[in-house]
This record gives structure tokens, C-alpha cells and sequence, in this order.
């Protein structure tokens, strides 16, 4: 074996990714057969998950890493490619030299790219963490800090993995879901939400008021949520059943990120305050609705004209 196919076999890097020795004390004139080696990717479907890259932009500006993966990139068409990158830090006094992973960077769109693979399959059986090892990992993290920092640290945690890619985007989204339940307790969002220093809140119609009033004393706990997502209400009354077309509607959102965590408390308190509280972070969103929607699924509980109206899924006004 020649030594550039040693040098081929090894790589330029160790497994702690700094310079192979036997590269450094190669002759220079082998040095420089074994640069042209290098390969210049002209065609992005070219790279295996695994290779070692090299992306320049421009004359002096350029990336390293390991090429991860390609996809569907959120909110953007077309095929994207991810790589996770690394480098250089120096450590301590003696300032040694250590290779840091940096995040994944989507390199497609930079018409100023030049890609070049340094190490073909530097790491052939490279892959990311299972769904179970991420869910684990992410519990643990929002454990280790209060309630209120866990959006925050859930966005750095999903920094560790390619999170702008649309598949990834979706089991990332999705683990939070189970996550935030599984490391969160009632008596820590009702901590967080009582808080004096809580400075959220929303005023509502006096229609929004008695009908979380009736939840609060009528409805079994465990069923609240299914009351609080099921209703919709207007700042101007209407009737329903002579207006056509579309009419503008506020509901509780069901999206944002501590609904759920909010969803549990609503299960279990007692408390009326900590109950009105619990809609001072919940959030309103205002959407179009068809009214022939609302003649269909929803009832008005309105009795008499005033300045408001509420409707109310038909599944559970009958149950009223």
C-alpha cells in the first residue's frame, strides 16, 4: 500500500478530528498529492451521511463538519442539505486544542459555496439519536430548570439535531409535547402563573366571564379542557341564523406551547383564582369562522341581545 492510500485509509483527521500525524510528516511533494485528493463536490447528491466537508464561502471565510443528512427543509422548497459543524476551541492554560460541535447548518442556497469532501465516510455509520434517547435527554434538561426557562431551553436542546429540516421539525415539535407533560408538575405552573411578578393578562366580555365561572363550579374537572377549547365568542352579538359568510370569532387556542401544561393544572385545582389565573397566559386567537359552521356544530347560549355572543360545540351544550 502506497502511503497515499495510507493516507486515503486514515484520513486527514484523528477520531478527535485534529491533524493525522503521518499526514503532517509526509514529504511535502506526497502532502500535496494526497491535498489533490481532496474531492470537489460539483453535485451535492454526491455526499453520504458520514463525510467529512469542508464548505468555503468566498476566499477566507469556511466551514467544517459532518455531512448528516438531506430533506425537506420547513417553509422552504426544494431538497436541503445539513451538515453538523465543527470547530476548533482552545482549552485551559496550556491552550489545547479541542474540536467543538457548533449546531447544524443548512449549506444549500449559498451560490458562493464550494463544497469539498476532505474524508469520504469519516464516519460511515454516523447517525443521529433515536426518538427515545432524544426524549430522554430532553426531560432530563427541562427538569434541571424552572418553568419558566423551559421554552428557552427546549429551543437550545433542539439546536443539538438538524431541527430546520421538515421530518426533524415534526418529532421535535412532537417530543415537547410529551416532554414539557412528563417533566412538569400542577404545583409548578400554579407557582409560575401566581407569581406577583406575573405580568400577563386579558380582559374578557362579561359573556367569557360567567361562562368560565359555570365551567369552574359545573363542569367535572377532568372535562373542563374539552369546555375551554370548544367555545367561541364575539366583542359584537350576532345572530347566527340571518348573517352569512364568514365572521371574525375569538377562541382559546389549543397551539401554544404551555397549553398543555396549563390543560393539567385546569384539571386540578380548586382554587378559583388560580382557576382565572390560568386564563390570564392562556392566549386568545381571533380567526374567521363560516356561520353556515356555527349553525351546524355550535349553539349560541346568548338568551338576550346584548353586546356579546358565545357558541358552544353542540356535544357539549347538551350536556349542560
Amino acid at each position: 500500500m502506497t502511503t497515499l492510500d495510507t493516507a486515503n485509509q486514515l484520513g486527514f483527521f484523528t477520531l478527535d478530528l485534529e491533524v493525522n500525524p503521518l499526514f503532517a510528516s509526509m514529504p511535502e511533494e506526497v502532502r500535496e498529492e494526497v491535498k489533490e485528493a481532496i474531492i470537489k463536490c460539483k453535485d451535492l447528491r454526491d455526499l453520504t451521511p458520514g463525510d467529512y466537508i469542508r464548505i468555503t464561502y468566498g476566499e477566507h471565510f469556511s466551514r467544517e463538519g459532518i455531512f448528516v443528512l438531506s430533506g425537506p427543509r420547513v417553509s422552504v422548497e426544494g431538497t436541503h442539505y445539513f451538515f453538523e459543524e465543527w470547530m476548533p476551541r482552545y482549552n485551559g492554560k496550556g491552550k489545547e486544542r479541542v474540536m467543538e460541535k457548533r449546531g447544524f447548518v443548512d449549506f444549500t442556497n449559498n451560490v458562493r459555496a464550494e463544497v469539498e469532501i476532505i474524508t469520504k465516510g469519516y464516519k460511515p455509520d454516523y447517525k443521529l439519536d433515536d426518538p427515545d434517547t432524544i426524549y430522554s435527554k430532553l426531560v432530563e434538561k427541562l427538569k434541571a430548570v424552572p418553568f419558566a426557562d423551559r421554552i428557552k431551553t427546549y429551543r437550545d436542546f433542539c439546536k443539538s439535531y438538524p431541527h430546520c429540516e421538515v421530518e426533524w421539525s415534526k418529532l421535535l415539535s412532537a417530543m415537547w409535547d410529551k416532554a414539557i407533560l412528563a417533566a412538569t408538575t400542577p404545583d409548578e405552573v400554579e407557582a409560575e402563573i401566581m407569581d406577583k411578578k406575573h405580568k400577563h393578562g386579558y380582559e374578557y366580555n362579561s359573556s367569557v366571564k360567567s361562562f368560565l365561572t359555570y365551567v369552574f363550579k359545573n363542569v367535572e374537572p377532568s372535562k373542563r379542557h374539552d369546555y375551554i377549547t370548544g367555545f367561541f365568542w364575539s366583542s359584537n352579538w350576532f345572530d347566527s341564523a340571518t348573517v352569512t359568510g364568514t365572521k371574525s370569532l375569538s377562541h382559546f387556542n389549543n397551539k401554544s406551547m404551555l397549553v398543555s401544561s396549563y390543560a393539567e393544572l385546569l384539571k386540578v385545582t380548586d382554587n378559583k383564582k388560580v382557576f382565572d389565573k390560568i386564563f390570564d397566559n392562556w392566549g386568545v386567537t381571533a380567526e374567521p369562522i363560516d356561520v353556515s359552521v356555527l349553525e351546524r356544530d355550535y349553539v349560541s347560549l346568548n338568551t338576550s341581545l346584548d353586546e356579546t355572543g358565545l357558541w358552544l360545540k353542540k356535544s357539549l351544550a347538551e350536556q349542560m
